[in-house]
């Protein structure tokens, strides 16, 4: 059977956009801090599934593929891949952000339950290849993968991008605030200071 595949491009904001059950509020925080399932560019809680971008990135060009078993992953395709494992308690996710809500509904193929969410990026860090629009605008590429799946651990099956080595960092390679493209220009001395302070720079 062919995937239910669902395209959409919508603005981002604090680098980050969601999927949320319909009965779920994004920017409410859990009462169970234990119930975290994080990879790092994917985290989820009961309710919501938090999808990190690379911090220059303004719009999102999303591809969401919904399959009855585990698909394929594009290795070649993206620089970053992780997934991880969601318990669903509704029959859809909606894809949520900060600016515009509700952008997109992800009906799930077999309803409530168990489900793997592959998560692909590309073009997250500022450089000669990332897409760039008429007024400036940085578009990041992502493409989800959701089919029913036991519950397994978070995997990161792919990291390239240095935004994606900042969130996953390795002994070898630490990426700091500045190299992942997280401090803005307009830092002031005594901002740029507390960071230092803090071992970030």
């Amino acid at each position: 059977m062919l995937p239910a595949v669902r395209s959409v491009r919508f603005g981002v904001k604090f680098a980050q956009f969601y999927l949320c059950e319909p009965v779920q509020d994004p920017f409410q925080r859990t009462e169970r801090p234990d119930a975290r399932l994080t990879s790092g560019l994917l985290s989820a809680v009961p309710g919501m599934v938090q999808c990190m971008v690379g911090a220059q990135v303004q719009s999102v060009a999303l591809t969401a593929e919904t399959h009855r078993s585990a698909p394929a992953a594009y290795l070649d395709d993206y620089e970053d891949v992780v997934e991880l494992s969601y318990l669903a308690t509704q029959a859809e996710l909606d894809v949520v952000t900060w600016g515009e809500g509700r952008v997109e509904g992800l009906p799930l193929p077999a309803g409530q339950g168990s489900y793997r969410i592959r998560y692909h990026l590309r073009d997250m860090d500022p450089s000669g290849k990332a897409r760039v629009t008429a007024d400036g605008c940085h578009v990041g590429e992502c493409l989800l993968q959701i089919w029913p799946a036991p519950t397994e651990d978070a995997t990161q099956v792919k990291i390239t991008s240095m935004a994606a080595r900042f969130w996953h960092p390795t002994e070898s390679s630490h990426i700091s605030f500045g190299e992942a493209g997280l401090i803005s220009p307009n830092a002031t001395p005594e901002a740029l200071a507390a960071l230092k302070r803090c071992g970030l720079l």
